[in-house]
């Protein structure tokens, strides 16, 4: 994976929708695969294993 480009969709509360187009060699190959992100204080917050989830359903090792 070279390019990973996220866009925030629908805000609701301390939940919002991101989607993220990802790109291999410069050929986007995952149009628009979506995690639900969550709000604590001031921060957006993404886990080691939601971020290791979402990169396999992408065929990308998690190591």
């Amino acid at each position: 994976m070279d390019h990973v480009s996220p866009t925030v969709g629908a805000i609701d509360g301390d939940t919002a929708t991101v989607t993220y187009d990802l790109s291999f060699a410069g050929t986007e190959v995952y149009a628009d695969p979506s995690m639900v992100r969550r709000r604590e204080g001031d921060r957006w917050l993404v886990t080691t294993e939601e971020i290791c989830g979402f990169l396999q359903s992408a065929r990308v090792s998690c190591a």
